[in-house]
């Protein structure tokens, strides 16, 4: 007989009774019979706290009514199911009332007799999707260890299962050779196992003790494609002697346990690709497939999905190795100066992507709030920047400015060290011994627990039925803000730019506190709003000559005068840097084309005229394709009366209009245009990878990534995505794969996808598979 001990936990919740919750046990062989007894419980009522006026108390008392507590086994081979029911309801016989408790139990099991015993054990199996805790006590200080495998999934992201395989060597049982296995995995709702088969191995044979994590081969590794990564996926495993896997004595107990993935909003990037005109000839703008590939690191080492809301394209002419003005200097502030005012208060990352061959200086991208930009097919540097779009600072490695005081200190391991053992699809592993958080400026660099965690919070869960990345973001009701662009330069100096006022519903954004602040206020010089001012540039300081802000401020129509001042929060001593005066009546601005009524597709010209006075208009031109419900800037300001816009990278509609908004600083006049027409268009498929005519070694791991776009919904869901070979049939599903089975000879490879009218679009490629050379002495 074996003995072992367990728990079941059952969280604080109400309207649900009696629940399950189960526990799987693993055993080296078969179990005849099982039987788990309750040895103790705690039950209750959860404490609620009422409030009224200003005193709260709790109330946590009720009449207990009814108390169920059940154990049931389950015996699966070598596997034990122990599940547990509990519910604690009051005497109105309704589940209605918060209560929480735990079940703790024995479990008792008869092992069957006269079966060949193995030397081979599997004695943990880690879940890594780019970063995990475990065995942590054992190469981290308490402070910063954490439980087996704490860092949660997310649906959709490829998963990597490492085994950790003990192999004794008892003369009395069989020898072990070199060690494979076979994991399965079973899909909610289904009843059929799906074998993978492992991406390393065969495996030398170890003790437990002896395996090293930052040795990719001290594991067995499996890689679940995220297309299987959805809900709560169960797998089993058993490991075996690769010349003899079936024979007693030679293989190992059957591991299973359950996999959950929860759905988290996407990271939602809208891509602008940079039309550099610096330069003669003009360096032409990236397009979306170089995007996608630039986002494929992101992908990687972000805890979500990553979908392109849309692509737009605009001309810079910047110089980005003018260093003035501290940070990343004042071309890169420019141009994202230009990246804000497209973004205005939508909750995408606005992601500028430059053309090689742009002069820089040590930069090659920069980032702030909401919006990053950098160079083509650099990753690294787009999930860095796109970090600061979310606030995160700097980790401590490369003596980068705002360092976050927060990043842990991973024992004896340099400044800035991922902290953990990191792993990719392919089963290399990122060790923290000389890899860095991407949030610093060293190499090589991969996520740490610390930043990943951070990140999560920014992706917060959804339901089920809310699955689709392109849903548009939820908001509530939209009132009238001005969007305030100015600099601040060191010393107290403040200088204004054309801003635009609109009905918005903008984030709140966090940063570091200034002294500086902004007051509306009306003829009577009432304060009708006052506002902190907080920086959001990492790569800057107080100190810093210039500080660029693009805030956005509640605007009462009653706004007269705008004030900046400098101060202590709080204090009555508030000192007026600026006051800009605002005009009472708005420019006056007419849309003369397009004109309503027609279908138009590809390059329109947008032209207007405006009643300024005297004085010169700034511009912003947004897009509808909602009839109004919602707008989008198809360009930063401008002073000209007239854009070409491109409608083949705007979305379809019926109801389509364009809107100018025209300003003479702060007041701000508005012009619509008749509505019109634009077709859907089918979705472009693109492969990225490999490149047309490639040779595949036959056996070696092809990597196959692509991807899917419309420009009226954004990025096709990855579940959408199928490759095919026109040998071997249906290949993966997803962005990025990765395939082992190749048949020898000239493939016809191609990806697919059934888009919303049921028609399928498709890219095809040609790659060679060839047995590798073997060259002998």
């Amino acid at each position: 007989m074996e003995i072992r001990t367990g728990s079941l936990s059952f969280p604080s919740i109400k309207g649900i009774g009696p629940r399950k919750a189960e526990v799987v046990f693993n055993f080296n062989q078969t179990v005849s019979q099982a039987v788990a007894g309750l040895i103790g419980t705690n039950f209750g009522f959860s404490p609620i706290e009422i409030c009224t006026g200003l005193t709260c108390f709790r109330i946590g008392d009720h009449h207990l009514g009814n108390v169920n507590i059940r154990l049931d086994t389950r015996v699966d081979d070598d596997v034990v199911i122990v599940e547990g029911t509990f519910g604690v309801r009051d005497w109105s016989d309704n589940w209605d009332d918060l209560y929480e408790g735990s079940i703790q139990f024995v479990l008792l099991t008869e092992l069957e007799t006269g079966v060949v015993p193995s030397n081979l054990s599997i004695t943990g199996v880690e879940h890594n999707q780019a970063i995990q805790f475990f065995r942590s006590q054992l190469h981290l200080d308490p402070a910063t260890a954490q439980p087996d495998n704490s860092i949660g999934l997310v649906a959709g992201k490829n998963t990597v299962l490492r085994v950790y395989i003990d192999t004794q060597s008892d003369p009395t049982r069989p020898v072990i050779g070199r060690i494979s296995g076979l994991l399965e995995v079973r899909l909610p709702g289904s009843g059929n196992w799906t074998p993978i088969s492992p991406i390393n191995g065969p495996l030398v044979p170890k003790t437990d003790s002896s395996i090293n994590r930052r040795n990719p081969d001290d594991t067995l590794n499996f890689l679940i494609p995220g297309a299987l990564c959805v809900g709560n996926v169960d797998y089993r495993i058993r490991v075996f002697d690769v010349l003899q896997p079936n024979q007693p004595g030679y293989f190992s107990g059957r591991f299973q346990n359950t996999l959950t993935f929860a759905e988290v909003s996407p990271l939602r990037v809208r891509g602008v690709g940079i039309r550099y005109t610096g330069k003669q000839p003009n360096l032409a703008a990236p397009n979306e497939i170089a995007l996608s590939s630039t986002l494929s690191y992101v992908r990687k080492v972000y805890p979500c999905r990553v979908f392109i809301t849309g692509f737009d394209i605009i001309d810079f002419d910047g110089d980005l190795t003018e260093k003035s003005g501290d940070g990343c200097g004042d071309g890169w502030n420019d141009l994202l100066g230009k990246l804000s005012e497209m973004r205005g208060d939508t909750g995408d990352v606005y992601y500028g992507l430059l053309p090689i061959g742009v002069p820089t200086t040590q930069y090659i991208g920069c980032g702030r709030s909401g919006v990053g930009a950098g160079f083509i097919y650099n990753g690294e540097i787009a999930a860095h920047e796109i970090g600061h779009a979310f606030g995160r600072m700097h980790s401590p490695c490369g003596k980068p400015l705002n360092i976050d005081p927060n990043y842990p200190v991973y024992d004896a391991l340099p400044s800035g060290s991922i902290g953990e053992i990191g792993i990719d699809e392919l089963g290399n592993v990122q060790d923290p011994a000389y890899t860095f958080d991407f949030m610093g400026y060293c190499d090589p660099r991969w996520v740490s627990p610390y930043t990943y965690k951070a990140l999560q919070q920014k992706f917060p869960p959804i339901s089920h039925t809310e699955n689709r990345l392109d849903l548009p973001e939820k908001k509530g009701a939209s009132s009238e803000h001005l969007f305030l662009k100015f600099h601040v330069y060191r010393g107290g100096k403040v200088e204004v730019f054309p801003s635009f006022h609109y009905l918005s519903q903008p984030a709140i954004e966090s940063g570091e506190w200034t002294p500086y602040a902004i007051e509306l206020r009306d003829c009577h010089n009432k304060v009708l709003h006052a506002k902190r001012i907080y920086l959001t540039d990492p790569h800057k300081d107080l100190d810093s000559a210039r500080l660029d802000f693009y805030v956005p401020v509640p605007f009462h129509r009653h706004t007269v005068q705008i004030v900046f001042t400098c101060g202590e929060s709080g204090s009555c001593e508030q000192k007026e840097l600026l006051v800009v005066n605002v005009p009472s009546d708005p420019p006056k601005v007419h849309i003369l084309s397009p004109q309503g009524g027609k279908q138009l597709s590809g390059k329109v010209r947008v032209a207007w005229k405006t009643e300024a006075g005297n004085k010169a208009a700034s511009y912003l031109l947004r897009y509808s394709n909602d009839g109004g419900r919602s707008w989008r800037a198809v360009a930063p300001s401008m002073e000209v009366t007239e854009y070409e816009v491109d409608l083949d990278h705007l979305p379809s509609g019926g109801s389509c209009q364009f809107q100018v908004l025209a300003t003479e600083g702060i007041r701000t006049g508005m012009a619509v245009s008749e509505p019109f027409q634009v077709p859907e268009r089918p979705c472009k498929v693109y492969i990225n990878n490999p490149v047309p005519g490639a040779i595949v070694w036959l056996g070696r791991v092809t990597h196959f990534m692509g991807d899917a776009f419309s420009p009226d919904i954004g990025s096709v869901h990855p579940s959408k995505l199928h490759w095919y070979s026109d040998i071997g049939g249906l290949l993966g599903v997803g962005q990025e794969i990765y395939v082992r089975s190749l048949q020898p000879g000239s493939h016809t490879i191609s990806l697919k996808v059934v888009d919303r009218d049921n028609q399928e679009c498709a890219a095809s490629i040609h790659i060679v598979v060839k047995n590798p050379i073997i060259y002998e002495r």
